[in-house]
């Protein structure tokens, strides 16, 4: 099913947008100003994919990204090696570094081994409580 999914979204993106008459149903209820902004999603929708599926700049871009990115981990949750002169194998006190490094990593899209976000309670669907970790 994911497959068929993707295969869907692949041709509706790679397609220009359909609007008025020719989109059907979906369009003809908007008024002039939300089929406006519905065409500009739509266009962002195609230059968010665009640029995942071109592979020529992601050949050029090679390994720099990453380094990049290694980089600005590394200075956000700097990694020492453990003393050994004592039984601490890392500093005290960068657990508030590690708590930067997460929200950097959400920020970005990057599952940790952790996440940060909120969930409806299946109970009391008003509600919000905070995801199990």
């Amino acid at each position: 099913m994911t497959n068929s999914n993707r295969l869907i979204l692949k041709d509706i993106l790679e397609k220009p947008y359909l609007g008025g008459q020719d989109a059907g149903w979906i369009t003809t209820t908007l008024t002039p100003a939300e089929a406006a902004s519905d065409r500009d999603n739509f266009h962002k929708m195609q230059n968010m994919y665009s640029a995942c599926m071109n592979i020529t700049a992601q050949a050029e871009a090679g390994l720099r990204p990453l380094i990049d990115l290694a980089a600005v981990v590394s200075q956000i949750y700097p990694i020492h090696p453990p003393s050994y002169r004592s039984n601490q194998s890392a500093e005290v006190g960068r657990s508030a570094s590690m708590g930067l490094a997460i929200s950097y990593f959400e920020g970005l899209g990057i599952q940790t081994f952790t996440s940060l976000g909120t969930q409806i309670d299946d109970y009391n669907p008003v509600s919000l409580r905070d995801l199990p970790i």
